[in-house]
């Protein structure tokens, strides 16, 4: 992709109007500067990424950080979203298909357990480390709360396809269920654990 020029509107801090936006190229990309951010964020966390790892891992200046995205809480919400887009949209995949509800289901849980507990890094899901780390900070709550609910909406929609009653509360503890699984994954790094929890919690779908 070609470097972007002008402000990063959408993902900075708004502008109140009181300043005349001056558009001026940029020597970097700011849509790549974001996934870079992404990546360290997910690793480290807000408070552990300093604004000089920013600027070393995105290979900017400091001048050219806050002029396109405002500040390093903007940054980390433009990085929170741009996972919730490609992690989750890649996530929900797994749902999708023609097979049976609880094959679609098992596969996602499956697959997200396998790769949490394969990952060098042991980052976990950016989306729960924000929502623990972060839990004080409403724009951070707000977009954690928005991509729980994707994945509530979704499974209620399967649910509901095969005739399962009380298919609204189910999803919601399909939405637990699963990012507790996570958070065991990358807490105790045992498969076998892992899966028997998997196993439990998909037992009402049998």
């Amino acid at each position: 992709m070609p470097p972007t020029h002008g402000r990063v509107l959408d993902c900075s801090v708004p502008n109140s109007g009181s300043v005349r936006l001056v558009a001026r190229p940029k020597a970097f990309d700011p849509d790549l500067a974001i996934e870079q951010a992404m990546r360290l964020f997910w690793t480290r966390g807000y408070e552990a990424t300093s604004i000089q790892d920013l600027t070393d891992g995105l290979g900017i200046g400091r001048a050219s950080l806050y002029g396109t995205f405002g500040s390093k809480d903007a940054l980390y919400d433009c990085a929170l979203e741009r996972y919730q887009e490609l992690e989750g949209r890649r996530a929900l995949s797994c749902l999708d298909g023609d097979g049976p509800a609880r094959v679609r289901i098992r596969a996602l849980f499956e697959t997200l357990a396998r790769e949490g507990l394969e990952d060098p890094e042991n980052r976990g899901c950016f989306v729960l480390n924000a929502a623990l780390e972060r839990q004080d900070d409403p724009a951070t709550s707000k977009r954690v709360q928005a991509g729980l609910d994707g994945f509530v909406t979704k499974f209620e929609e399967l649910l509901e396809e095969e005739g399962i009653a009380d298919a609204p509360r189910l999803a919601r503890f399909l939405v637990t269920s699963l990012q507790g699984i996570r958070v065991m994954a990358k807490a105790t790094r045992d498969e076998r654990i892992v899966q028997d929890s998997i196993d439990v919690a998909l037992t009402f779908l049998d």
